[in-house]
């Protein structure tokens, strides 16, 4: 079962390309839009194990996100970022998951008060 906040995402469209293989081997790349905010993906999801034992890797863009409502603070304000999660990330549960993310959040606004080209 996905976290709340991905139910705050409410409709996803998506265009681009998804593959799936042996019925378990996720890929997809393209755009997509939700009402938080529209985004890049360039993403394997491998769920042959379950989510708990899922591996995955992949670049994810996000421009404009809407950090408010996800978060369910009003301090946040929107932000656009770009993310790499490194090759053999795995686990898509709290207790399990073990990403290594690296990227840039190119705009982070907190309080009214903007952050500018954060490295993660």
């Amino acid at each position: 079962r996905p976290p709340r906040q991905f139910f705050k995402l409410n409709q996803i469209s998506f265009k681009g390309s998804y593959q799936l293989f042996d019925g378990f081997d996720h890929v997809l790349y393209g755009k997509f839009a939700t009402s938080l905010g529209p985004g890049q993906l360039d993403m394997q999801l491998n769920l042959k194990d379950g989510p708990e034992k899922a591996v995955y890797r992949g670049d994810l863009k996000m421009k404009g996100f809407d950090m408010a409502t996800w978060t369910d603070d009003r301090n946040f304000g929107p932000s656009t970022f770009r993310v790499n999660v490194a090759d053999q990330s795995t686990g898509l549960t709290l207790p399990t998951v073990d990403a290594r993310v690296s990227g840039n959040i190119d705009t982070f606004i907190y309080k009214g008060y903007p952050y500018l080209d954060i490295k993660l």
